[in-house]
């Protein structure tokens, strides 16, 4: 009896996850995460003296202890990180969030654990990049040698630029060195809603980044760029985002040179189609310019081999609608739509700001042409008539990548198994539907067996409560992922 009671009090101390909740002294605790891991969170208002903390706990737990998976700040009286404030306690992830007097954070402050961190987030909390007596908060950042994610959100910062950051005024020369040698890993850099002005970006500002690049420079609401910006060069191929922009028309003076330092150099638009100024592009350039209002769907002239589709709308007589104005654009799944097999070299579909929708009429089905169409890597849904992604309504695609489903007003619901077997996905956005109601069952069966390579599924802004998300939504996935269910409210 007495071997029985050792047994399963051995299996007690085995199956401990967090040290005794007593050693930590509030406002901060002990967290359980995923049962498998341990987090140090302090939040409240309460008074809160960080380096009296983890020297106790410096003393207190045994060497074993002393790794966590995050921290978690939340306080609103600390004002500062004082050097050497975690002890010998270390973090995989450190996460200020909503400190609302944090102002300084020592350059030495991540000192003892630095090596350990690899993620640190610092949101709405007042730091800013100035160098003060105690306080530097971009020598505190490179004093992680190992972090592989950073998000600094809503804070105090005046120098560097990031998205939503309205006040931006400059971007320096050669900002970006991003690789010292020349890399083929792509990369994607996104300037968006930052309220750039039209002298914000000088000529070198992007030289130096040495890598294939996805370059969104969107939503910034100026009508034109002072200077030619790509002077410099990139040295790789760059896909070139202006959209949102208020372009009425590409400039030959500020974009030519880009388009004439690499023929795989593309820009991605929305014009005014009709304005003779894009003509130098149109004529010239036409496979390095993809314009949403020139080309409508997916630039179906230069590229898609004269898919035919329906429009809904007055003014489009080289593409007919049957039996009249149909009520949204449709695209029809028959084989005899695409000529010379054209429907096997595309491997991107972009529908944005076109009101097609999911329902089948005049045999028009949205998701059956883009099934029709195997070798697809990205595909992107945005500010379109949707109601329903449907079940399977996305299977079976061996090089599918990248998805978003993005401001889809009218979307309500996704459907059982609606993305099933994509066993190259790495990035699926669910971003800004409002009217999203139900996510089924299984929604997301991405492996049909169990693979390694890691998966992003974000669901953001999405305005989900707890009653849209079943507790088995996210069963069968089969991967390791990667899970932003964020901004909803």
């Amino acid at each position: 009896n007495l071997l029985a009671v050792a047994a399963v009090l051995g299996m007690v101390t085995a199956d401990k996850i967090c040290p005794d909740a007593t050693l930590i002294k509030a406002p901060c605790k002990f967290v359980e995460v995923a049962n498998i891991k341990c987090a140090i969170e302090c939040d409240s208002g309460n008074a809160l003296d960080l380096v009296v903390l983890f020297k106790s706990l410096q003393t207190s737990l045994k060497a074993e202890e002393k790794t966590f998976v995050r921290f978690v700040l939340k306080n609103w009286k600390i004002t500062e990180l004082p050097a050497n404030v975690f002890a010998d306690i270390v973090f995989d992830a450190i996460i200020i969030e909503d400190a609302q007097s944090l102002k300084k954070i020592h350059p030495a402050a991540f000192n003892g654990g630095a090596y350990r961190v690899k993620r640190l987030d610092i949101v709405n909390t007042p730091v800013n990049e100035a160098v003060v007596t105690g306080g530097d908060l971009f020598t505190a950042i490179q004093s992680l040698p190992n972090l592989a994610n950073l998000r600094l959100i809503k804070t105090n910062l005046t120098m560097i630029p990031a998205s939503d950051n309205a006040a931006i005024e400059e971007i320096q020369y050669t900002a970006f060195p991003i690789s010292s040698v020349a890399s083929k890993d792509p990369l994607e850099i996104r300037l968006i809603a930052d309220h750039l002005s039209y002298n914000a970006l000088v000529a070198t500002t992007f030289s130096g980044i040495n890598r294939p690049v996805s370059l969104y420079v969107t939503d910034n609401g100026f009508q034109y760029i002072k200077q030619a910006i790509f002077e410099g060069g990139i040295n790789r191929p760059v896909s070139l985002y202006v959209t949102d922009n208020g372009f009425q028309y590409i400039k030959q003076a500020i974009f030519e040179g880009f388009v004439k330092q690499n023929p795989l150099n593309v820009i991605i638009s929305d014009t005014d189609c009709e304005d003779t100024n894009n003509d130098w592009l149109r004529k010239t350039y036409p496979k390095q310019w993809n314009d949403v209002n020139c080309f409508g769907l997916m630039n179906a002239q230069a590229r898609l081999n004269k898919l035919f589709i329906a429009i809904n709308s007055p003014g489009h007589d080289r593409f007919p609608a049957p039996n009249g104005i149909i009520s949204t654009l449709e695209m029809n799944p028959r084989p005899r739509l695409c000529k010379g097999d054209g429907q096997y070299r595309i491997k991107r579909l972009d529908i944005v700001n076109t009101p097609v929708g999911d329902k089948s009429g005049y045999d028009y089905d949205l998701f059956k042409a883009i099934q029709s169409i195997p070798n697809l890597a990205n595909l992107r849904l945005t500010k379109t008539n949707l109601t329903t992604l449907p079940e399977n309504g996305i299977k079976g695609f061996y090089d599918l990548q990248h998805i978003y489903i993005e401001q889809n007003k009218a979307l309500k619901t996704i459907g059982y198994d609606a993305f099933k077997n994509l066993p190259k996905l790495k990035t699926l956005q669910i971003k800004g539907n409002e009217a999203l109601q139900e996510i089924a069952s299984t929604a997301f069966p991405i492996s049909d067996v169990a693979i390694k390579d890691p998966l992003e599924i974000r669901l953001i802004a999405d305005h989900l409560n707890y009653a849209k998300l079943l507790s088995t939504t996210f069963d069968a996935i089969n991967r390791p992922v990667s899970l932003y269910v964020t901004d909803n409210g």
